[in-house]
């Protein structure tokens, strides 16, 4: 085994996840921005289907774009509040594996609606 390198790669995975880490607020305020920007252009569009169509999917991928990021922050922060496990041995490593393992089908779960129930959803939107 080279132990070096072995430590090299392992310190570069962790250079990665830190300089993720800086960058999370400007890719929060950036994403917050462009679903601010479609919300308001909303308010002022004169509404037909092939506006509406390209509105939603416009939309629909900025949702997709935030949701990845809102996951990925989640798993961070596990990581962050556990990151002294992966230098305190195999089995506080396997904890941490885990914990974050735990928080992806967390976040993998199916949303409960609050105020709307599903079917109301359906009935407005034409489903």
């Amino acid at each position: 085994m080279e132990i070096f390198e072995q430590i090299k790669k392992i310190s570069y995975l962790l250079d990665e996840l830190d300089s993720y880490e800086k960058t999370i607020p400007d890719m929060q305020r950036n994403i917050d921005l462009k679903i601010s920007d479609l919300y308001h252009k909303l308010e002022d569009m004169n509404l037909n289907a092939g506006k509406c169509y390209r509105y939603c999917k416009e939309l629909k991928a900025i949702l997709k774009e935030r949701r990845s990021f809102k996951n990925n922050v989640n798993l961070l922060n596990v990581y962050r509040d556990n990151k002294l496990k992966l230098n305190n041995g195999m089995e506080n490593r396997k904890f941490l594996l885990a914990k974050i393992g735990k928080e992806k089908n967390q976040l993998s779960k199916k949303y409960n609606y609050r105020i709307y129930s599903e079917s109301e959803l359906n009935e407005k939107i034409g489903i």
